[in-house]
């Protein structure tokens, strides 16, 4: 009874640690140029940032989550034209692109949105 119990829960911590390194499930995509495969994408609002180190992002399932962003990271408008990290501010809608790197999810890209 012991052995099973400490099964259990071994196998319960490992199913949280699993589910906290993987992205988000996508709920958007954008479609590649030439056809290729559609680029996932998750819709989220900013609800804190540092420019160049970590973002707060409130995801579409209302969960808040904490991401450091890939070396280097790309913000996007609208238009899909670049602009400096600093431009996304809190409150922002975006759509986020996201990488595991090292084990850890990274967000590689943001796409802000009207």
């Amino acid at each position: 009874m012991k052995t099973r119990s400490i099964l259990l829960v071994l196998v319960l911590a490992a199913q949280c640690a699993f589910a906290e390194d993987h992205p988000p499930k996508s709920d958007a995509s954008r479609p590649v140029a030439g056809g290729g495969t559609p680029v996932p994408f998750s819709t989220a609002t900013v609800v804190s940032i540092t420019p160049r180190q970590e973002v707060v992002l409130k995801l579409s399932n209302g969960k808040s989550r904490t991401f450091k962003f890939a070396i280097p990271a790309l913000c996007l408008n609208e238009d899909g034209a670049l602009v400096q990290p600093d431009a996304v501010s809190k409150g922002s809608r975006v759509l986020a692109h996201f990488m595991t790197e090292d084990g850890q999810v990274h967000v590689d890209r943001l796409i802000m949105q009207r």
